[in-house]
């Protein structure tokens, strides 16, 4: 091989490892699909960075936080009706946490009419964390067809089991799905709150 031949087989060379470099580290610094078995239950952040962002069961959870419940209409406005619930809360016993979750008829400020009774589900979710990213965990769940917690006094519950008392973060998720109405998908979200209990792992 010539000098000639040799010096361009050299550029050639250092030229593509250059043009290779910037895809490889492209590649390193994407986060990879993460095993969820590799990760372990965490703390909500007070200053909501490093916070879940998503839901690790594939549903799709609008992010709507808040404490006072979700308004809804259904049958054309004929019924006015509210989904709500509380803050996840640890037994008096300390071996479980808790939430419920319910619906409060106001049709008569409208002076229509909502059926009698509503499908009420409650979620737990847990706050747990990979190398990468954070999730929301459904951890229990529980559902029931009741009347209004306004009319009867009924409500739906919840409960998860803890293992341990290293604090996790926690939250609840109500959804109200009215019996022979069509209504909108409101949902009614807790406020993340700190809890010394560890669910178990999964």
């Amino acid at each position: 091989m010539s000098r000639h031949s040799l010096v361009w087989v050299v550029t050639l060379g250092i030229a593509l490892a250059l043009w290779a470099l910037p895809a490889e580290r492209t590649r390193a610094e994407a986060p990879p699909e993460e095993d969820l078995s590799q990760g372990s239950w965490a703390p909500y952040p007070e200053d909501g960075t490093g916070a879940a962002t998503d839901d690790a069961d594939g549903r799709e959870f609008e992010v709507d936080l808040g404490a006072t419940g979700a308004f809804g209409t259904a049958g054309s406005g004929k019924c006015l009706y509210q989904t709500d619930g509380d803050w996840i809360q640890k037994s008096k016993s300390e071996i479980h946490v808790s939430a419920h979750g319910w619906w409060n008829d106001h049709s008569h400020y409208i002076g229509g009419e909502c059926p009698e009774r509503a499908d009420v589900e409650v979620w737990i979710q847990a706050h747990y964390c990979g190398h990468w990213q954070c999730w929301w965990r459904t951890i229990a769940k529980s559902e029931h067809r009741i009347r209004a917690k306004n009319l009867a006094n009924n409500r739906v519950t919840a409960r998860a089991i803890c293992y341990s008392e290293v604090p996790t973060g926690y939250r609840s998720i109500v959804d109200v799905d009215l019996v022979g109405q069509r209504d909108p998908p409101d949902k009614f979200y807790s406020i993340p709150i700190n809890i010394e209990c560890r669910p178990r792992n999964y």
